[in-house]
C-alpha cells in the first residue's frame, strides 16, 4: 500500500477512539461484570422485523459516494491465521453479508424502530469467484438442509473491493475511502499446529506455509482468529513466540531520545554509550494487528444461560454482547502474556486491537444465536421456511472488525490493546 493511500486513510479516518451509539466501555466495565448490569436493565423495545436485503452483488457505485472513491487503490494485504475450527473462514464469508445488512441490526439503535445504521457506510464488493463462493456457501448452509460449510483447505487469496463513506454534516461534506482488500488464507491450524500435528509434520514449513509467512512479513494487517469458548491457550502460548519470529523482520531501531539526566551521566562517564553502530530490532512489519474473537453469540449465550435464574424478565443474550469489553475477554481467555507478546513486537506506530465478532450473529426476533453450536443447523421457529432465514442473518462485529483492518478506525465491539487497557482488564473481578 503506497504512502499516499496511507496518508489518505489517516487524514480522513485517523486512529480515533470508539464510535457507535454505546461509546467506549466504561472504566471497569469488563467481562463478565458488566453482564449483570445489562441483565437487570430495563428490557429493550421489541425490534422491528429486518428488511429483506438484496442478494445480488452490486456493481455500481452507491448513491452518495463521492467520485474520488472510484479511484483504484493499491491492494491491501491481510493475512488470516488461527487454530483449525476457530472460525476464520466463516469470518471472511460473513463480510459481504455484514455490508448488505448494515442498518438492520436493532441492537445498534437506542430506538429499534429507527434503523438508520452507523454514521458511515461500509460497502463490500466480492472480486472474483473465490470470494463470492465463500458467501454463497455460507448462505447455502443457512437456507438448505444437509449443506456443510467447507473451511479453507488450501492456500487461497480472496479479494474484496471496499468503500467506506463517512456521513457529512452542515459544515463538512461526505468523505470516502476505497481499498482493495486481499485476504490470504490457508488450511486451518497450518500455522498453529497441535502437538500431534507437529509430531507427524515435516521438519520445516510446507511450501504454502512458507508463502503465507512471507506474505505476512509484507502484509499491512495480520488477523489472528480465536474462539474464546475453546481458546486452546496452551497451544497458542507454545506456538505464538515462534510464529511471531517467523512473521517478524529485522529493522533499524528508532533512535533513543536521551534525557538531560542521561546526557550528564554520559559526560561524567557514569552511563554506557550504546556504540557508534546503529542498533537493530526484530519487529512485525504490519500497520495493524487484529485479534478476532469469534463466536460471540455462543459466548454471551453461555454466560447468559448460567445466570438465567437471576436475570430480569425479557433480557436476551444479544442485549449484553455490545457491553462486553473485548480486551477483557482476550485477557481472561488468552492471558496478558500473549497480548504483550504481540504488542511488544509491533512497530511503535502500529495499532493492536481486539474485535468481538460472530459470523452468524443472533436472530433479531429472539436475541439468541441464529445457528446451533456447530454452526450447521439454524434455530427455526414453528412453521418457518428455512429458505427465508437469510433475512435474519445479521453478523455481529464483523463490519467493525473489517473497518479497523481497512482504516484503523475503532467502532462498536473493537477496542485497542494498550498497557492501560491490559492493566484495567487484569484488575477486574474474575468470573465466579
Amino acid at each position: 500500500m503506497d504512502n499516499q493511500f496511507r496518508e489518505r486513510m489517516r487524514a480522513q479516518f485517523g486512529h480515533g477512539g470508539h464510535g457507535g451509539d454505546d461509546g467506549p466501555p466504561l472504566p471497569g466495565a469488563g467481562y463478565p461484570g458488566e453482564v449483570q448490569d445489562a441483565l437487570h436493565d430495563e428490557p429493550p423495545p421489541t425490534p422491528a422485523p429486518p428488511i429483506e436485503p438484496p442478494i445480488a452483488v452490486a456493481a455500481d457505485r452507491p448513491a452518495g459516494v463521492p467520485e474520488q472513491a472510484e479511484a483504484a487503490p493499491a491492494p491491501m494485504s491481510v493475512v488470516l491465521f488461527g487454530i483449525s475450527g476457530h472460525g476464520k473462514s466463516m469470518f471472511e464469508a460473513s463480510i459481504y453479508q455484514a455490508s448488505i445488512q448494515q442498518g438492520q441490526e436493532p441492537w445498534l439503535q437506542d430506538d429499534p424502530g429507527e434503523l438508520n445504521g452507523p454514521p458511515y457506510r461500509f460497502v463490500v464488493t466480492p472480486r472474483g469467484e473465490e470470494a463470492q463462493r465463500m458467501h454463497q456457501q455460507a448462505l447455502d448452509v443457512l437456507t438448505q438442509r444437509g449443506r456443510a460449510f467447507q473451511a479453507t483447505d488450501q492456500p487461497e487469496v480472496h479479494r474484496y473491493g471496499v468503500t467506506v463513506t463517512e456521513q457529512g454534516s452542515t459544515w463538512r461534506p461526505p468523505t470516502a475511502l476505497s481499498a482493495e482488500l486481499e485476504f490470504r488464507d490457508g488450511p486451518g491450524g497450518g500455522l498453529v499446529p497441535s502437538e500431534e500435528e507437529e509430531r507427524q509434520g515435516q521438519d520445516g514449513p510446507l511450501e504454502w506455509e512458507q508463502a503465507l509467512l512471507e506474505a505476512g512479513r509484507d502484509a499491512e494487517a495480520l488477523a489472528l482468529c480465536v474462539d474464546p469458548l475453546t481458546p486452546q491457550r496452551n497451544r497458542l502460548a507454545r506456538r505464538m513466540p515462534r510464529l511471531i519470529g517467523e512473521f517478524a523482520t529485522e529493522r533499524p531501531a528508532r533512535q533513543q531520545v536521551l534525557t538531560v539526566r542521561h546526557r550528564i551521566m554520559r559526560m561524567l562517564g557514569l552511563a554506557r554509550d550504546a556504540g557508534s553502530g546503529q542498533r537493530r530490532e526484530i519487529r512485525l512489519n504490519c500497520e495493524r494487528f487484529l485479534l478476532v474473537l469469534t463466536k460471540a453469540d455462543l459466548l454471551v449465550t453461555h454466560h447468559f444461560d448460567r445466570a438465567e435464574a437471576r436475570v430480569r424478565p425479557g433480557a436476551r443474550p444479544v442485549d449484553i454482547a455490545r457491553r462486553i469489553d473485548p480486551v477483557r475477554v482476550a485477557w481472561r481467555e488468552l492471558g496478558g502474556t500473549l497480548l504483550n507478546q504481540i504488542r511488544f513486537h509491533l512497530p511503535k506506530d502500529a495499532q493492536f486491537a481486539v474485535a468481538l465478532t460472530s459470523a452468524w450473529g443472533c436472530d433479531p426476533r429472539t436475541g439468541r444465536p441464529l445457528m446451533d453450536v456447530d454452526g450447521a443447523e439454524p434455530h427455526l421457529q414453528a412453521g418457518e421456511d428455512r429458505a427465508e432465514l437469510y433475512k435474519y442473518w445479521l453478523p455481529f462485529g464483523v463490519r467493525e472488525a473489517s473497518l479497523f483492518l481497512v482504516a484503523g478506525r475503532l467502532e462498536g465491539p473493537v477496542a485497542l490493546v494498550t498497557e492501560e487497557s491490559i492493566a484495567a482488564a487484569s484488575q477486574l473481578e474474575p468470573l465466579r
